[in-house]
């Protein structure tokens, strides 16, 4: 790895303002990847953030699942929709809380979060129509999939900025100017990130 990417990727890594997922959606993925994690085991994660358990609720109660019944309780939720879903849910409505503390002006983190979601929820219903497709891994894919540009937004937000106004003023591929300007693109980044 050359020299100039290595220390911008150290910077990156060890800054302040790298974004984390908050605790419940951690503690969900270590949850989730055991194999004799139960329904309940879920729920009980899930019920212990309110504000996430409404979420999930008023996802679950919405015309994007269509349920004939009300769904009333998150242990309902989770027995109805699947470990699968909920974790989709708990890490989507993770992402999309998240944010940095020293901000990029440049970068709009509102318009982020909402190209990511779109893009999300487009790719699983494009796969809803392939047999045997994971919809579930697929959306968490397609919401992460720029994560880079968030967490160089937030970890080096002087550099990102200049990119931005870059490929505002040229119209041209996101990571070539990256890779110009810093030596690494966001897809490089948020891999090293997420490894």
């Amino acid at each position: 790895m050359e020299k100039e990417v290595q220390q911008v990727l150290d910077k990156v890594l060890h800054s302040a303002e790298l974004p984390t997922l908050p605790t419940v959606a951690s503690r969900l993925l270590i949850l989730t990847a055991k194999e004799d994690t139960t329904l309940n085991d879920i729920a009980s994660l899930v019920s212990t953030d309110v504000s996430l358990s409404t979420k999930i609720l008023k996802v679950s109660n919405s015309a994007f699942y269509s349920f004939p019944q009300q769904i009333s309780s998150i242990n309902q939720a989770v027995s109805i929709l699947g470990i699968n879903a909920v974790r989709s849910l708990v890490l989507s409505f993770s992402f999309l809380s998240m944010r940095g503390g020293k901000k990029s002006q440049a970068f709009n983190f509102e318009k982020f979060w909402q190209r990511s979601f779109a893009g999300a929820v487009a790719a699983k219903l494009i796969l809803e129509n392939v047999k045997g497709a994971d919809t579930e891994e697929i959306f968490i894919s397609s919401l992460l999939r720029n994560l880079g540009q968030l967490i160089m937004a937030c970890t080096i937000p002087e550099q990102y900025a200049e990119i931005l106004i870059k490929l505002e003023e040229e119209k041209s591929n996101d990571e070539a100017v990256e890779k110009e300007i810093i030596g690494a693109g966001h897809s490089f980044i948020g891999y090293k990130v997420a490894e």
